[in-house]
């Protein structure tokens, strides 16, 4: 049965076609209003629930009213099973609640459906709800219905198998899921009229085709509790990729998938280490702490390497030969000849001038070794313990069977770096994997990567055909790196140095995902037979297994572009068959030490514990807060000093506003010009924050703000009666920032706290230094002539303790600064008083020169001399010119007035 059965239908064919478009006007107002941002999608379904819902209920056909929503909401029920089938519906509705246009057309349909069904069951009783849609709706209708459900059975069962095949999985479901909505779009009417047709092609083009234009619904995301409330968040990273900033939008919602490369744990870390993991916590820390993302971050530990390899062997190799007792004095000194002979050898082969640099230092270390006075076997040993392992390794390398012995190095340092991390304050990842937890994973990546056809096996090993790859038109090969794609020398050092023979490859571009293990080498069974993976697969492999198809963020230091983060991405996006693996790819800048680059054989190669003995993690972050977290950064004393003279600015302003804030004030007190214009610096300075915070994060442009505030500040107390909570909030504020950025890792409200083993001693101590502070200021009021043990209980005793006093205006200011620091200032002020007293002696002993006789003995400049001892030639026998001849009287006039006979 058609539409007949209402009058008006027929007899007043403009009013029903009216009627019935006015349901599109809610879908496509809320399109308009969310892409003008002023609803969020969540305000968008809401509204078209409602909207749609009261179109519906006041349509002038009550009867076909009820019987196009029962098609609706039975669209929205094969929806939603068919997302349940393929896993979509609990990722939507779990996960923050995201939602796509198509949901939001369906939803929203399907929602309104239900209103008015509840409406008509209390309007008519349930039968004859049940009857009116029996005899409405077609045998036909009903049948195709029933085998759509029957059918998503198999589709769950179709779907589970596609899940191994991700690229193909994620093209299956999108075409299925759009099939349904136009086949089932198609079902809301009978016999549909012109107007119903066209009703249906726009519910298909909004709900269907409308997704595909990502103009339509830009990803606005609101930048929840932070600085800058009720604004949306205009970050930008600069991104690798593209190599610009580009606007921050995480794939799903806010919650934002983190993949960074972790180490490879084969020696101690160093600061080039440093430079890496604290940029990416003050990274992380950010988008977390300030802009309010849910960061999920994953990092690896790479424990199957080359160089894990090596150094194992050369470990298990020497400790042998160590402990064997039966190897002598003499035959250590034979052996040691051997050594020498194969580093000879070695620097005759190798032509890179920094290498080269290490093996003649080797030589050194030997030859000294040897030649000099007789050393014991153990001090032989310990001078020449690097050489005899790389010797032992070459010699029995092969022999070392036994994978157990590979797996002990990387546990070591392993937990070495964790500790290192922990003492510089960089917070451990949501997620780590190591390489050899995934080796069941990484050996399904590579079979699915073959069965795409963009491997090929060869001897044993796999192969990534990277030329196949680059020609292929949804793909593109080395986007980060394109111009180094011809750099053999880049591709071969990504290899590693135990990489089989180049004729295995079709191409010499290629790389391997499975390395066919030799003698001397950790071996995992695999379909290709025994062996072990490429160094760049590790990571593609793991970051899918933890974090899905899609990576947000993946950070690295800048030397790993290519080609290991270019290899990682041609093999991501071969397995899961997309071009966009990655959305913004994050380096971390180059670190230098003394403006050159750090390498052993340069001397110049520092521990992360090393600087640490030296650095407090504070004073090392500060460093790389003030300067760009994607250049270049040059660790030396001078940008040290500079840290340590920002962190001394920083405590210094938050001693001085917790010593005002110690004193009594009055209550909230009228805010004067000057409060006003401080207020006024204050909100301006937040701006630009917020302002260099989206701008890639630029944390050196925010502690120059930080600064220039509290320079503010700093002249406001001096000028005026301060105004506590001004104060206050100000400083509040910095603090807040610094814990934001890493720097104050407590809980303290403002400042640096004072900890001692005990933990936070402030506020137990300060009352005695209260008293103490008092009793010398009345002490200082009543006699001269204790001013001498005021002072030395100033200078010494509570100085001793960590306590400064200082007098400003006429009243004590104390501050706990701690002991360390003032003994760093007493040794600084030692320092500056010895400079001062040698350059007093150098002026003293300059002045006994008699003027006549300071040029005589310069005969390496002059020749010839007036009776008063001034040059009249140089040393050549040339005249002095009248300009030299000027510089020189000066000279003499200075020394003549300073002359003491």
């Amino acid at each position: 049965m058609g539409f007949s059965n209402s009058a008006l239908t027929y007899l007043n064919y403009p009013t029903q076609l009216m009627c019935k478009s006015c349901k599109l006007i809610p879908v496509l107002i809320g399109g308009i209003l969310i892409q003008r941002k002023r609803f969020s999608k969540r305000d968008y379904i809401s509204v078209t629930f409602m909207t749609i819902g009261l179109v519906w209920f006041t349509s002038l056909d009550r009867e076909v009213g009820f019987k196009m929503n029962f098609w609706g909401l039975l669209y929205v029920t094969i929806a939603l099973v068919f997302d349940s089938a393929s896993g979509n519906y609990q990722e939507k509705v779990l996960h923050e609640h995201k939602f796509d246009r198509i949901d939001v057309i369906r939803y929203g349909y399907g929602m309104g459906a239900i209103m008015l069904f509840l409406f008509q069951m209390a309007r008519q009783s349930f039968l004859g709800s049940l009857r009116i849609f029996l005899t409405q709706m077609p045998r036909s209708g009903f049948l195709l219905i029933l085998m759509s459900l029957s059918g998503l059975v198999g589709l769950n069962f179709v779907l589970k198998l596609l899940s191994q095949f991700g690229a193909l999985r994620t093209t299956m479901v999108t075409t299925l899921r759009k099939a349904f909505s136009i086949s089932i779009s198609f079902m809301f009417f009978e016999k549909p009229f012109v107007h119903e047709y066209l009703y249906a092609a726009v519910l298909i083009f909004t709900g269907v085709l409308l997704p595909n234009f990502k103009q339509v619904l830009d990803r606005k995301r609101v930048c929840l509790k932070s600085m800058a409330d009720s604004t949306f968040s205009d970050l930008h990273l600069l991104n690798s990729i593209t190599r610009q900033k580009d606007k921050f939008v995480p794939k799903k919602g806010r919650t934002v998938q983190w993949y960074s490369c972790g180490p490879t744990v084969y020696d101690s870390a160093h600061m080039g280490h440093a430079r890496s993991y604290i940029t990416f916590d003050i990274l992380r820390r950010v988008l977390r702490d300030y802009f309010h993302y849910d960061v999920n971050y994953v990092m690896n530990i790479t424990d199957v390497d080359d160089k894990i390899i090596r150094r194992s062997r050369q470990r298990y190799l020497f400790e042998s030969y160590k402990n064997n007792k039966d190897i002598a004095l003499s035959k250590v000194l034979s052996d040691l000849n051997d050594v020498k002979a194969y580093f000879e050898e070695k620097v005759n082969k190798e032509n890179d001038k920094e290498k080269l640099v290490t093996l003649k230092d080797d030589l050194d270390a030997i030859n000294s070794a040897s030649n000099n006075a007789p050393f014991s076997r153990d001090s032989i040993l310990e001078m020449c313990c690097g050489q005899i392992m790389d010797w032992l390794d070459n010699e029995h390398g092969h022999e070392v069977t036994n994978n157990d012995i590979f797996s002990e190095l990387p546990k070591i340092y392993e937990a070495e770096f964790f500790k290192d991390m922990q003492d510089l304050n960089v917070q451990p990842p949501d997620m780590l994997s190591r390489v050899s937890d995934y080796i069941a994973e990484i050996i399904s990546f590579i079979e699915c990567i073959l069965e795409q056809g963009f491997a090929y096996e060869s001897q044993g090993s796999v192969y990534f055909d990277v030329t196949k790859f680059a020609s292929n038109d949804k793909h593109s090969y080395a986007k980060l790196v394109p111009e180094a794609v011809g750099d053999l020398e880049l591709l071969q050092d990504g290899e590693g140095s135990l990489s089989s023979s180049k004729t295995e490859k079709r191409s010499p571009r290629d790389f391997a995902l499975w390395k066919k293990s030799k003698s001397g080498e950790p071996s995992w069974e695999s379909p290709w037979g025994g062996g072990r993976p490429g160094w760049h697969i590790e990571c593609s492999a793991m970051a899918g297994s933890l974090c899905g198809q899609h990576l947000d963020i993946h950070t690295g230091g800048i030397d790993l572009k290519f080609p290991h983060h270019d290899n990682e991405l041609a093999q991501s996006e071969a397995y899961f068959g997309c071009d966009d693996w990655v959305k913004y790819f994050v380096h971390a800048g180059h670190l230098e030490i003394e403006g050159r680059k750090m390498s052993k054989s340069l001397k110049n190669f520092i521990t992360i514990r090393e600087a640490l003995q030296k650095y407090s993690s504070q004073q090392i972050r500060l460093l790389f807060l003030t300067h760009d977290w994607s250049g270049v950064l040059d660790y030396c004393q001078n940008t040290m000093q500079e840290a340590l003279s920002i962190e001394k600015y920083l405590n210094e302003f938050f001693l001085n506003v917790k010593n005002i804030l110690r004193t009594k004030g009055d209550y909230f007190p009228k805010f004067g010009e000057v409060e006003l214009k401080l207020h006024a610096v204050f909100e301006n300075s937040k701006c630009e924050i917020h302002s260099a915070l989206c701008d890639s994060i630029n944390t050196a442009k925010v502690m120059l703000v930080i600064r220039r505030l509290i320079t503010e500040c700093n002249s406001y107390i001096q000028s005026s009666k301060p105004h506590h909570e001004l104060l206050n909030n100000i400083a509040i504020f910095v603090t807040s920032l610094l814990r934001v950025f890493g720097v104050i890792p407590s809980q303290s409200s403002i400042g640096f706290p004072s900890i001692t083993e005990e933990g936070n001693v402030e506020e137990h101590v300060m009352p005695f230094l209260n008293a103490l502070s008092d009793f010398r200021s009345d002490m200082r009021a009543r006699a001269l002539e204790t001013l001498s043990l005021c002072d030395t209980l100033r200078d010494k005793t509570l100085t001793d303790l960590g306590a400064r006093f200082e007098d400003h205006d006429g009243r004590p200011v104390i501050k706990l600064v701690g002991k360390k620091a003032i003994e760093k200032e007493k040794e600084l002020a030692e320092a500056q008083k010895k400079a001062r007293e040698k350059a007093a002696l150098a002026k003293k002993q300059k002045s006994k020169i008699n003027p006549k006789e300071m040029f005589l003995s310069q005969t390496d400049k002059f020749s010839k001399f007036d009776v008063d001892g001034m040059p009249t030639h140089d040393a050549k026998g040339d005249a002095i010119s009248k300009a030299q001849h000027k510089r020189l009287k000066k000279l003499y006039d200075k020394a003549a007035a300073e002359y003491i006979s």
